[in-house]
């Protein structure tokens, strides 16, 4: 249904921007899976960049490009390994501020 559709994709925004707002608990469960994505991400990331590779270099120096290639092994594949652990960790700070106590937050 769009009204749950849309009250995921609100999570993914707040999670996104998680100092400037207020974390409940659909936000926290959100960023709680997403912390269990990196190696996926990496993943995904790197088998449409693998294909991509194929398609314009062909199958020969793909494999070459990949595993020279600056972007992928110094910029994507690092973000993908950061960003969600970032994220979660800006959300558990948000909690601390505004429960005033590093341990419950709740």
């Amino acid at each position: 249904p769009p009204r749950r559709r849309y009250n995921f994709l609100k999570s993914i925004v707040y999670l996104l921007f998680a100092p400037l707002y207020h974390i409940k608990f659909r936000d926290e469960f959100v960023g709680e899976i997403l912390t269990s994505l990196p190696r996926l991400l990496q993943d995904v990331a790197f088998s449409y960049f693998y294909y991509i590779s194929v398609w314009r270099f062909g199958l020969d120096k793909a494999t070459d490009f990949c595993d020279q290639s600056y972007w992928l092994n110094n910029i994507i594949m690092p973000s993908c390994a950061v960003l969600p652990l970032w994220l979660r960790f800006l959300q558990s700070l948000r909690m601390v501020y505004d429960t005033k106590s590093r341990w419950p937050h709740y």
